[in-house]
C-alpha cells in the first residue's frame, strides 16, 4: 500500500491510498488540526476505471511558496473544493471542473469542454490571493482549447458570467500537413475486449484515387487487472496532433499512414498477474 497527503489547512487535507496488486485507490479527508476527528471517505474505486475518475482538486499558491488545496466559498458560505477531471466516457474525454461541497459530498458541475469540434481542458487557476478561501464570483480560470487541425490555444474564463477572454494566437506549427485526418477505431479482441487506437492519415487522402497506403504502427502492452476497463476509451477524437522532432506523425508527410496507440492490454483478473501468461494474453 501507499499513500500521499495533499494539505489545505487545519481544518481540511486529502488522502489518498492505493493498492497496487488490486488497483484500489480511495482517497479519505480529514481535519489535520483535530486529532480526535475521524476521516470520512469520499471515493474509492479501481485506478483502471477512467469513467469514475472524479477529478484532482486544484491547488493554490500561498504566502510561504506552498501549493495547498484551493478552498472556495459561495454566497451561501459553504467551502467547496474545485475538481478538474479529464471526464473519460464511452465518446471520449470531456473534461470538466466540479465544485465538491465540503460538508456533504455534493458536486457540481460548473465547467465542462466542448462535446464536438474542440477538445478544452483547464491548464490553471488564475489567482493573486495567497491565503483565505476564493470568491466563486471572482473565480479565473486558464483554458486550453484545440481541435484536430488547430493548435491549442489559451483562454481565461471569468466567473460568475464566465466571460472568456482568448489570450495566445500561435499560428499552425506544421503548415505542411496542417489538414491531416484523425480518427479513432474500435476494433474487438478474440476475447471480447474492446480497443481503440488513432488512425493518421496524409491530407487529402482519397481512397479511390490513392489506393492502400503503407502503415507506420506504434504500439507498447499495459497490464490491466480488468477486461472492461482495458476497454475503456481514453482520449479525444478533437485534440491536436502534435508533432514532435522524433514523432511517427512525421511520416505524414511521406504519405504514410500511421496507426498511432492501438491498445495493447495484458489482463491478470482475480488473483492471476497480468504478466503470468503474456504471451497468450496479448492476443486473447
Amino acid at each position: 500500500m501507499s499513500a500521499t497527503v495533499v494539505w489545505g489547512d487545519e481544518g481540511l487535507a486529502l488522502v489518498y491510498e492505493s493498492w497496487y496488486k488490486t488497483r484500489r485507490t480511495r482517497t479519505w479527508m480529514i481535519a489535520p488540526g483535530n486529532l480526535e476527528a475521524q476521516g470520512r471517505k469520499l471515493f474509492d474505486r479501481s485506478s483502471e476505471d477512467v469513467y469514475a475518475d472524479p477529478g484532482s482538486p486544484m491547488l493554490r499558491r500561498t504566502s510561504l511558496g506552498r501549493y495547498v488545496l484551493a478552498g472556495v466559498k459561495d454566497a451561501d458560505g459553504k467551502k467547496r473544493l474545485l475538481l478538474n477531471g479529464s471526464g473519460a466516457t464511452p465518446q471520449g474525454n470531456i473534461p470538466f471542473l466540479d465544485l465538491l461541497e465540503i460538508e456533504s459530498g455534493e458536486k457540481q458541475r460548473i465547467w465542462e469542454s466542448s462535446k464536438e469540434t474542440y477538445f478544452e481542458t483547464v491548464v490553471a487557476l488564475m489567482s493573486d490571493q495567497l491565503d483565505g478561501d476564493l470568491d466563486l464570483n471572482k473565480l479565473r480560470i486558464l483554458v486550453s482549447k484545440e481541435s484536430q487541425t488547430e493548435p491549442p490555444q489559451y483562454y481565461l474564463r471569468s466567473w460568475p458570467e464566465q466571460t472568456v477572454c482568448q489570450i495566445t494566437d500561435f499560428p499552425h506549427p506544421n503548415p505542411q500537413i496542417a489538414n491531416l485526418k484523425k480518427e479513432i477505431i474500435r476494433y474487438e479482441r478474440s476475447a471480447g475486449v474492446q480497443l481503440t487506437a488513432n488512425l493518421y492519415l496524409p491530407p487529402a487522402y482519397d481512397p479511390a484515387t490513392d489506393g492502400p497506403l503503407p502503415l507506420l504502427m506504434w504500439a507498447y502492452p499495459r497490464e490491466f487487472k480488468s477486461k472492461d476497463n482495458a476497454g475503456q476509451m481514453r482520449g479525444s477524437p478533437y485534440s491536436f496532433a502534435g508533432i514532435g522532432s522524433t514523432s511517427a506523425l512525421l511520416w505524414l508527410a511521406r504519405r504514410f499512414a500511421i496507426l498511432d496507440g492501438p491498445t495493447v492490454p495484458i489482463i491478470g483478473e482475480g488473483d492471476e498477474e497480468a504478466n503470468d501468461r503474456v504471451l497468450a494474453k496479448r492476443t486473447r
